[in-house]
Order: C-alpha cells, then structure tokens, then sequence
C-alpha cells in the first residue's frame, strides 16, 4: 500500500498545534506599561531635585551664605535656560537612539552636580553646579525625554499613559518634600544633598535599564494589540521636525504655554518661602505642600486620562483656570485650609498641564519625531520658566514681599488661555503637510 505523502505524524501534529498556541498567547502585561513604570521612578528622582529639592533650599543657602535672592534664584534660572539650550538635540538624539542612553548619561551628570552643590563658597560656583550641571542633567533626564519613551509605545491610550506619568511626577512632592526637609532640619542642607544625589543615581540609572525605544523592535504594536491598529502609521510616518515647526497649531500651543510657564516659576520657587513670610514653620510649610501634592495625584490622572473623550482643549482650559484660582487663593491665604485649598488646585492642575499638552502634541504630529517636537515645545517652556524664579526673587528683593510678582502670575495665566483656541484639534492622521497651514 502506498503511503499518502501528505499525511503527517499524530504526536507531530500535536506538537505543532501546541506550538501555534504557545505563539498566539499574549504575554500577560504589554511591556509598554514597564516603561511607564521606569519612566516614571526616573521622573521622581527628576522632579524632586529639580524644583522641590531648590525651594527647600533656597532658606538655608541664604542663611549659610547671605546672598540674596536674586543672586540665589539666578541659579536655578539659569538651569532652566541651559536645559532649554540643550533640550532639542537632546530630543532628535532620542527619537533616533532611544531614551536609555540619554538617561543614563543624565542620571550620572545631575547626580554629581548635586554632590558638588556642597562644595561651593561663591555665588558662581552655584551657577556652575546648579545652573550649568545639574541643569544639562535634569534636560537629559527631563520628562521630555520621559514621554517620548512612553509616546512611542501608546497611540490610542497614550492619554491614559501619560496620565499615569503625571501620577508618578505627583509623587515627587509628597515624597521628597517631607524627607528632604527632614534632613535638612536634622542634619543640614549638605548632608541632605548628597543622601539625594546618591538616591538620584541609584534610582535614574537602573530605571533606564528597562526603557525600550519602540513596541515593533519588540514584536510588538502600540497600545498591546494583536494586531497593528496605529492610527499614525508606525515608527516612521507622521510629520517630521520641519513640518512641525511651520504649523500654526505647534507655535500656538507653545507660545500659549509660555505664561504659565513663568507663573509657575514664580509660585513653586518661593513658596515655601511665602508661607514662612506670612508666619509658618519652614517644616509646616513644606509638609503642607507634601500633603497637597498627595492630594493632587486623582486631579493629576483624571484630567489627562479626559483627554481621550473630551479632548485636549477643553481639558487644558479647566487646568489654566484651576492655576488661576488657586494663585488667588495663595494670595489672599491667611491660615493653613487656604494653604492647602491652594496647593490642591494649583498642584493638580500644573501636573496636569505637561501630559496634556504632550497628548495634543502626539495627535498633530505622531510618533516619527515626537521626541524633537516636544523638546523644541518644552525648550520654550523652559525659557519662560527660567524668566519665574530670578523676575519674583527681584521683586521680593525690591518690595520685600511676593504679592507683585503673585499678580504677575494670576494674570498672564488666565491672558494665556486664549490662544489655546488657534490651536487645531488633532485629526485622525497626523499632520504631513503644512502648505496651507504656514503662516
């Protein structure tokens, strides 16, 4: 009898089709969510000693020194104007590397310009630690960077993902605040910097470690689908850098967010020591704003995560006139329920603003280089917030209280909502030409 040449073994069959299961399970958690997580752990460290970690020192070191506090807000100034400098070739490197070198390079830089921060004795050796050092490591593990990491791995849920980014920059107030403060009243500002630049390091670096440049490198999509459903056409599509810059909808959206910029330069900066002005305990006056930026986190994920139904306008509008109310209330506070009723409303809706809009961001303009546009997007936001610090400590320094420089924020952020209205809603497909949109 003649054997059937298409005939195969049972047990290879049996084989085979377990095989083709094993293959077609999906992996229980998408990875992208993992490079949420690290991203997020880095932005903590970020965020804690970038602006939390100076307003906690902005007492001490004149107390130690007795400059005042123009002379010490320069400083952090000027680190705001070096990452602006260098935030747009830190993003094309980024968008044609991947973030992991970027951030380890970061981890270590901002990490010893910290421990150099102990050693100064003149006010230009605090510009060099704090404004040139650690200011080019906070851009190399900026949230920029951050989101650029997560945007690459996120389409249709990237509102959602970078809602749980702002989640973990939230957490930086509550838990560095509190501990920094700690060591500073217990063992002074020296000791405490250097226990937060070994937790810099320690955290940044491994962190990276985890962070993937796309899904596709990967075998993967965006958003964990079995199938590929990018909206915005994979790695490669979507508008490039130049075609970015000459739509109208990215000048918008960035000059718009200029003001707030320098509002919240302004109000985090000297806040701590507004309230030590008007009468509080420096340690009550920094667990305060660690108990209200605890309590921000739900207004933080709630107003990024409503981008995905309400959309990017809408929600930015809520967000700017929350800052305005709550500068108000910071004005006019004259117990410790209007110091929190302030840190609530303007901490929820500062955190809110960056993944808001970043969403808007991605939805013009994909993923090809969203890295480079974000940065050219956040290089003009930190311009505006190196202007806060410097402009409200000569003011102080002139008036000899902060209630010029708090007018100066309440106001130009409520004037900035109105250009949010120029500004396109994204389409279905980002944007790939610019001919009838350059103005």
């Amino acid at each position: 009898m003649q054997r059937r040449q298409d005939s195969s073994p049972p047990r290879t069959s049996l084989l085979t089709n377990t095989n083709a299961t094993r293959k077609s399970r999906k992996p229980t958690l998408f990875y992208g969510w993992i490079v949420v997580g690290a991203v997020g752990l880095i932005q903590i460290a970020n965020q804690g000693a970038g602006s939390s970690l100076f307003a906690l020192l902005l007492l001490p070191l004149q107390a130690t020194f007795g400059w005042n506090r123009a002379t010490l807000t320069a400083s952090y100034s000027l680190s705001s104007l070096v990452l602006a400098v260098v935030l747009i070739p830190v993003g094309g490197l980024v968008d044609r590397y991947g973030a992991r070198i970027v951030l380890l390079s970061g981890g270590l830089i901002a990490g010893f310009s910290l421990v150099g921060l102990t050693w100064i004795h003149e006010p230009w050796q605090l510009d060099a630690v704090i404004g040139v050092g650690l200011g080019f490591g906070l851009a190399l593990t900026s949230v920029q960077v951050g989101a650029t990491a997560i945007a690459n791995w996120f389409v249709r849920r990237r509102g959602t993902a970078l809602a749980w980014l702002s989640i973990f920059m939230g957490l930086a107030v509550p838990l560095y605040v509190p501990l920094a403060s700690w060591l500073i009243v217990g063992f002074g500002w020296r000791v405490a910097v250097e226990v937060l630049a070994a937790i810099f390091i320690l955290v940044v670096l491994p962190g990276a470690v985890f962070i993937r440049r796309h899904p596709e490198d990967m075998g993967l999509h965006p958003d964990g689908a079995a199938a590929s459903v990018d909206r915005e056409g994979g790695t490669q599509s979507g508008s490039t850098f130049q075609m970015a810059m000459l739509h109208r909808g990215f000048w918008w959206l960035s000059l718009s967010s200029i003001p707030p910029a320098i509002a919240y330069g302004i109000v985090n900066t000297h806040q701590i020591a507004f309230m030590v002005g008007i009468g509080f305990a420096p340690t009550l006056a920094a667990t305060v704003v660690a108990i209200a930026g605890l309590a921000s986190l739900p207004g933080r994920f709630l107003l990024n995560a409503a981008t995905d139904w309400l959309g990017q306008r809408l929600v930015l509008i809520v967000v700017l006139g929350l800052q305005v109310i709550g500068i108000a209330v910071l004005m006019n506070a004259n117990s410790l329920a209007g110091l929190l009723a302030y840190s609530v409303l303007y901490g929820a809706s500062t955190g809110a603003a960056f993944g808001v809009r970043n969403t808007w961001l991605g939805g013009l303009y994909g993923r090809k280089a969203f890295g480079a546009v974000t940065a050219a997007h956040g290089t003009l936001i930190y311009f505006g917030g190196a202007i806060g610090p410097i402009l409200a400590g000569a003011l102080f320094d002139h008036f000899g209280n902060y209630q010029v420089a708090f007018t100066i924020a309440l106001t130009i952020t409520a004037a900035s909502i109105g250009g949010l209205f120029f500004v396109p809603s994204p389409g279905s497909r980002p944007v790939t030409s610019v001919a009838s949109e350059v103005r």
